[in-house]
């Protein structure tokens, strides 16, 4: 019995040693096993893929913020009454820094140089209508409401301008046309010493030239265009009323301009007692401006208890203007720097049906360079001034 068991236990470790090796020389090589899948490792984005990709998350923060500070008013129809006076005065100066501060600074009495034309025009009245993002506006001049036209004139005009904005961007059209100024310098020369004179009692007292200038004729083309970088941020609302904005917020604003005007004239602009300070350009009779450049701007939305606000935004930048001078001696060109500033101004009531208010914009462009010390310095100033009211439905 002894024996039988040793012979058992030699056998069961004959058998744990073999069977393990059998195991390993059955087993198939490595190589002959099917390879496993690798998951593909993803490819680096692109500079076009990651723009979109940025793009896209703009847009997505735009779509969750902008609901937030305005709301929109596209699907309904908006009826706006208004009433309109448009703007447009002739600055004419002289660089000469040692007489003239500058062609904006008409108050002040020792700018000895400046002279001022403005048109005898009508108050405008109009209506509105906008859906959709689109809209149409009419309107007509209200008669008797220029100035007695015996001591001012009468001014023959055209005048057509058309904003556009957007969410993003802006646009401005002018096209213009005035024929017949007066001479409005004089008035504002020294407020206070001549209140209660008209301009020809005031002509009388300063100087020897004309008030009534019917000969005088400004045409102006301009384009303004404008992005607003914020999307918290609704020039329609101040301005067109297709939107409401509720809550207080700013932008930075980029504008590119170009603007052509022609003024043309039978005899000189410059008053007689000033002709002295103009040297070669004495007897300015005729020019024209054409001009490119560039005005970076800032707006913000003030909003008050009540659905009330307040909008002011300003740009304020310049380029290179081509200007051609007729003179008594002769015609003259310049290719040089110019400034200009555009200023707007919204404020009134904006509820979710009913609305009203005013509006004022202000183009001011100039042929000032500030470096030249001698030539014409010749502004046009254009833009309105409007009072609406009106009602979403």
């Amino acid at each position: 019995m002894r024996k039988i068991l040793m012979a058992l236990v030699v056998c069961c470790s004959f058998a744990s040693a073999y069977y393990p090796l059998a195991a390993q020389e059955a087993a198939p090589p490595k190589s002959a096993l099917p390879e496993e899948k690798k998951t593909p490792e993803p490819k680096p984005e692109t500079k076009k893929e990651s723009k979109a990709k940025t793009e896209k998350t703009s847009e997505d923060k735009a779509k969750i913020d902008r609901p937030k500070y305005i709301e929109n008013y596209d699907h309904k129809i908006i009826l706006r009454p208004f009433l309109q006076y448009p703007i447009s005065r002739l600055y004419i100066g002289t660089y000469d820094k040692k007489f003239d501060v500058g062609e904006i600074n008409f108050l002040d009495p020792t700018n000895k140089t400046s002279t001022i034309y403005s048109p005898n025009v009508n108050l405008n009245i109009g209506m509105g209508v906008s859906y959709k993002g689109y809209g149409l506006s009419l309107q007509t001049a209200v008669p008797g409401t220029e100035k007695n036209q015996n001591v001012y004139g009468k001014t023959e005009y055209f005048d057509f301008q058309f904003y556009y904005i957007s969410n993003k961007f802006g646009g401005d059209l002018l096209v213009q046309r005035y024929k017949g100024y007066y001479l409005e310098e004089s008035i504002l020369k020294n407020p206070f010493q001549l209140k209660d004179k008209n301009p020809t009692q005031i002509n009388e007292l300063i100087d020897t030239a004309e008030v009534k200038r019917p000969d005088l004729t400004v045409m102006t083309l301009g384009v303004n265009g404008y992005y607003i970088f914020s999307d918290r941020f609704s020039f329609k609302a101040a301005f067109k009323q297709t939107e409401r904005q509720t809550r207080s917020s700013g932008s930075f604003l980029m504008m590119a301009s170009v603007m052509h005007y022609k003024i043309s004239s039978n005899y000189s602009l410059i008053l007689p007692s000033k002709e002295r300070y103009f040297d070669g350009y004495s007897g300015f009779r005729n020019g024209t401006f054409t001009s490119m450049g560039l005005l970076p701007g800032y707006s913000y939305y003030f909003t008050y208890p009540g659905d009330y606000y307040v909008v002011p935004a300003l740009f304020i930048g310049g380029g290179k203007m081509m200007k051609r001078y007729t003179t008594d001696s002769g015609s003259r060109q310049d290719f040089d720097y110019y400034w200009k500033f555009n200023a707007r101004l919204g404020m009134g009531y904006n509820g979710p049906k009913w609305f009203y208010g005013l509006n004022l914009i202000y183009d001011h462009t100039s042929s000032r360079n500030f470096n030249s010390s001698t030539g014409v310095a010749v502004a046009l100033a254009v833009g309105q001034i409007e009072v609406f009211s009106g009602i979403r439905i």
